[in-house]
């Protein structure tokens, strides 16, 4: 029996250190991921601003601020409705628009659809399926505020639609980072989400040099990553 309960105990151990690994190797290259996409996360961003809204643990405040942003900047009119999709919605719009200005109107409109449109966008979903998603939930959520239903459901046959609006830039680079990636690196302070951008950026060829750069060793910059490694573990969903 305790021949049976050392090899459960250190079964278990095993499988531990194999998931801190597999959780270790992923965050590694999610981080080595962001670092090239450093120059777009600042405040404001596209980027920022969807960790932000996805972060329900930010104030009502911030997450509407955010995406009020979004609205004004990316998910535009232009963005969600096809040109031979928005009569059916144009009449209810500009009743509820009551004469203000367009853009003020389509923000106050859009802003609660995105909040709610990221409620059923999971985690684990790459950015660059973000954009498409986003869209199609914004409008699907603006039609039943507007119409309380959808137009597909009020017409007999599909609305052709045009060319798809282009995604912001930065998901050029977002390959396949998900966006809980992106949120669990919202909770560190910045010089240490700095610090952990930079270690993975450089690469394994390039940490030394780094270490030299922050006067202290090797071993030190080693070891500081690796905690704020576990660090991020808590926070990732």
């Amino acid at each position: 029996m305790r021949v049976l309960a050392s090899l459960n105990k250190a079964a278990a151990v095993a499988r531990s250190v194999r998931r801190a690994s597999a959780f270790v190797a992923t965050m590694g290259n999610a981080i080595r991921q962001v670092a090239r996409l450093q120059r777009t996360l600042g405040p404001g961003s596209f980027l920022s601003d969807l960790v932000l809204i996805a972060n329900r643990c930010a104030s009502d405040e911030r997450r509407i601020a955010a995406a009020q942003r979004l609205a004004s900047r990316y998910v535009t009119r232009r963005a969600i409705f096809y040109p031979n999709r928005w009569p059916f919605v144009k009449n209810e719009f500009n009743a509820r628009r009551d004469g203000r200005d367009f853009e003020v109107a389509w923000a106050e409109l859009a802003a609660p659809a995105i909040i709610l449109a990221f409620e059923t966008i999971p985690g684990d979903t790459p950015l660059d399926e973000v954009w498409r998603k986003l869209r199609c939930r914004v409008r699907a959520e603006i039609e039943r505020d507007l119409l309380s239903r959808t137009v597909d459901r009020k017409t007999e046959v599909p609305i052709a639609g045009d060319a798809e609006p282009t995604a912001p830039q930065e998901l050029m680079y977002a390959g396949e980072l998900k966006l809980d990636d992106l949120a669990a690196l919202q909770h560190l302070e910045p010089a240490e989400k700095d610090l952990l951008i930079e270690y993975y950026g450089v690469g394994s060829a390039g940490r030394k040099a780094l270490a030299k750069r922050l006067g202290v060793s090797y071993d030190s910059l080693r070891q500081r990553a690796s905690r704020l490694l576990r660090k991020l573990k808590r926070f990732h969903r």
